[in-house]
This record gives C-alpha cells, structure tokens and sequence, in this order.
C-alpha cells in the first residue's frame, strides 16, 4: 500500500493544533518516554509504536468525532508508521529526548551510614 501523504498531513496537522490531543501526548505519552530514556532502555522502534497507540487511541477517535473534524482518518500500516516516526522524532528533537539521553558522567554520592549529611562523627581517642 502507498502512503497516502495528504491524509498523513491532514492527520498531522489535525493532531498538533488541537489542545486536547496536545495535552493527552504531553501528560501520557512525553513521561513515559523519559523515563525510558533517563533509564537507557528507550529503543526506537517501541518509540513508533507508542505514537501508533497515541493515533489509534486519542487522535482517530478525536477526528471521527463530528464536533471537531467528522472525518474517519483510517490510516493504513505504513501511513500509522509514518505518523508514529513523525512524533518519534518531534518528540526527541524538540521536546527534550536527546538532551535526556546525554547522561552526565560523574555518579551522584551514594547516600547511606559514611555519607556526610552534614552532622560530624565524634571520634573519641
């Protein structure tokens, strides 16, 4: 099947200017990547299946729905994937992933009996 590239931006378009679409990727969807990525396990391929949920979960629905658009945006396998490397990347790029995924190299101070918490050991002689 060929990608429908229209369709695809119309989709695109549909889900970045309207609030609630925003909100739900924001508040759902941004979280879980960074904790994935401040973990080391995000992988993306698992990235572009997430945002395949986020379209077939929020954005399809919210189309369909005659209040805002009354349009059925049934995209196919290859135009769902395309959606899903679109927000991959948008995402990564401009929401703060790649900064994320830059870890410091110095480990912070392991906290436990011999860190210093700011009250001394009296040592008696």
């Amino acid at each position: 099947m060929a990608i429908d590239k229209v369709a695809l931006d119309e989709v695109i378009t549909f889900a970045d200017n309207d609030r609630y679409l925003y909100d739900a990727l924001m508040k759902n969807y941004l979280p879980n990547l960074q904790k994935k990525v401040m973990a080391g396990k995000y992988d993306p391929e698992q990235a572009i299946k997430l945002m395949e949920y986020y379209y077939t979960v929020y954005v399809r629905p919210h189309m369909k729905n005659p209040r805002y658009y009354g349009w059925d945006s049934k995209l196919n396998p290859e135009e769902r994937k395309a959606f899903g490397k679109y927000y991959r990347d948008v995402l990564w790029e401009d929401y703060g992933l790649k900064e994320l995924s830059k870890k410091p190299t110095t480990k912070a101070p392991k906290k436990g009996k011999n860190a210093m918490t700011g009250v001394r050991k009296v040592v008696k002689k």
